[in-house]
């Protein structure tokens, strides 16, 4: 493959808005002007004699939020979700996310999806002649998998990856003989 440089609208999110057995891809790029992720990462330091005091650090949790701002788009799909249903109840924020890059052709591995839980900061404001700002958020809330996403017309479809697993591979041998 050869190296691309993508631009953040490349970066395409989609959030399910059914089930896991029936999911309903919809894109959250309606109305959003910017992304933001923050990730705070813990580590663990251990002393050891051997060491002379000098610290071994391994990571020990980590936490992914990804931040979405811009202005409310009443009719878009995702963010009635997220400020009509989402917002009035706290049962409802947990969901599936798929994240993926659209400059890469279908067909190949182009994206991953994990259990994420949203967050609302924002669900509409400024002043009075401006257009309403919005924030919400999705934390990870789980591992990723990988797969590939296909947009047929803007219906999302989602493919696991079975062989992005590290699952041990039959190793093969000869026979030399001397």
């Amino acid at each position: 493959m050869a190296i691309m440089t993508p631009k953040n609208y490349n970066r395409i999110y989609l959030m399910n808005l059914g089930t896991t057995e029936e999911p309903d891809w919809k894109p959250i790029t309606v109305g959003i002007s910017a992304t933001e992720v923050e990730v705070e990462e813990e580590t663990e330091d251990y002393y050891y004699m051997d060491g002379r005091g000098t610290p071994e650090s391994e990571p020990a949790t980590q936490k992914i939020t990804r931040t979405f701002t811009g202005h409310r788009k009443v009719g878009d799909p995702v963010q009635d979700y997220v400020f009509d249903e989402m917002m009035e109840d706290l049962n409802k924020r947990n969901t599936e996310i798929i994240e993926y890059n659209d400059m890469i052709g279908s067909g190949t591995p182009n994206g991953k999806k994990y259990p994420a839980t949203v967050s609302i900061q924002n669900d509409g404001s400024g002043e009075a002649q401006l257009r309403q700002d919005i924030s919400f958020s999705v934390t990870k809330t789980g591992a990723s998998k990988k797969g590939t996403v296909t947009n047929l017309d803007g219906t999302y479809t989602w493919k696991e990856n079975l062989s992005s697993f590290s699952e041990p591979q039959p190793v093969r041998t000869r026979k030399v003989e001397v």
